[in-house]
């Protein structure tokens, strides 16, 4: 979950997917501020069929409120990084050092 993405984070330049227990925005937030790129709503639109437009809206208001205009803005970067951590390095860290 959560802590997952903020350990991955730390450990690569790579583009993270954040899954588990995403049922609104502000949990959709939590994850891109640890580093998540992009987010998965499994179960809450499965319970609620409504939820993923109701965090979408809820998205929306909140960057309107933050004056954020992009889910790139929310999301937490490695240190060191300058790309967007969407952005998809030939060279990453991890795979250049031989660790991975």
């Amino acid at each position: 979950g959560l802590r997952a993405v903020r350990e991955a984070r730390g450990a690569t330049h790579l583009p993270l997917f954040g899954v588990g227990g995403i049922m609104t925005a502000t949990t959709a937030v939590e994850y891109a501020r640890a580093g998540a790129s992009l987010v998965q709503m499994g179960t809450a639109s499965f319970a609620w069929p409504r939820a993923v437009t109701e965090a979408i809206a809820g998205l929306v208001q909140w960057g309107q409120e933050q004056r954020i205009s992009a889910w790139d803005d929310l999301v937490s970067r490695p240190p060191g990084a300058n790309a967007p951590a969407n952005r998809l390095d030939l060279l990453d860290p991890i795979e250049s050092s031989g660790e991975g």
